[in-house]
């Protein structure tokens, strides 16, 4: 659902924060957290510990909390979530469960439990929005790059809602990413442009793989629009900009991204969603084509 977030591990980058040459960090570090409900899907939620970058670092994997309780509640049951490898995400340590799929409407507690403390957020899914179209097209200066404009049925006269896009390309990512610069407020979208839904940045696209927001003839993408509360547009605008200021796609220094967990970093997030693939086909030669 998410870009490789890594708040997990750069949280505590103090170099530049402070004019004590030995900032004093504490004794255990607080946990981050980052999940997710999704309506119609299983939720997703991964616990880890933040890390002092000014130390050495081993395996992300050793910063993973596999020994918390972590909960459901939707306000009729309370679900414990299992914990599962799965290697779609890094770390690969996730609670999930399949007794419970996301409704809107319905307010959804987490809770954390863990030796030293007991955390608790609440959110709410919003209902989704329609994507009406799409339109795939060349960008400039490129014969073999192309761009996908999605439409979706919002009035801005009217709209005071937040919105998201994540992405994914089919058999080249194996699930959604966080779309690049992809959140926008639904009073600001523009019905004769629609928005440009580009790649998800994430740790992949290193070496001589170097990222590029565009697309490539051939390529399937599944476009999901999320709906936001305005707590997690706050989150994902601050996330945007640091992504867009990094210069380390896997360390990217989120610290300053606000949480609505009390007591830990990271996020609680419903979201209302919408999926559209399309297809990026390169246009037919013409008569007149060379």
């Amino acid at each position: 659902m998410r870009k490789l977030l890594y708040i997990s591990l750069c949280v505590f980058s103090v170099a530049g924060c402070s004019d004590d040459p030995r900032p004093v960090l504490p004794a255990v570090m607080p946990l981050v957290v980052e999940g997710w409900i999704e309506e119609g899907e299983r939720p997703v939620v991964i616990v880890t510990r933040a890390i002092d970058l000014t130390k050495p670092m081993d395996s992300i994997e050793n910063y993973v909390e596999k020994w918390c309780r972590v909960s459901i509640d939707d306000g009729d049951s309370k679900y414990y979530l299992t914990a599962r490898v799965n290697h779609d995400y890094i770390p690969s340590f996730v609670y999930t469960s399949s007794k419970i799929r996301g409704r809107r409407g319905v307010d959804y507690t987490l809770t954390i439990e863990t030796d030293d403390d007991t955390l608790r957020a609440v959110t709410s899914i919003l209902p989704s929005v329609r994507i009406d179209s799409v339109r795939v097209s060349k960008t400039a200066n490129s014969d073999t790059l192309y761009q996908i404009n999605v439409f979706p049925r919002i009035s801005p006269d009217t709209d005071e809602g937040y919105y998201k896009f994540f992405s994914r390309v089919v058999n080249k990512e194996s699930r959604y990413y966080s779309s690049f610069l992809g959140i926008f407020e639904g009073r600001v979208y523009d019905p004769v442009t629609g928005f440009s839904v580009s790649k998800g940045i994430h740790n992949t696209f290193e070496g001589e793989h170097s990222f590029s927001p565009y697309y490539v003839a051939g390529d399937t993408v599944d476009i999901k629009l999320c709906t936001l509360l305005r707590e997690q547009f706050d989150f994902w605008t601050a996330y945007e900009n640091s992504v867009s200021l990094s210069g380390n796609v896997f360390f990217n220094l989120v610290h300053d991204c606000p949480s609505n967990i009390p007591g830990a970093l990271g996020y609680w997030f419903g979201y209302g969603a919408f999926q559209r693939r399309v297809i990026v086909r390169a246009p037919q030669a013409g008569p007149n084509s060379l």
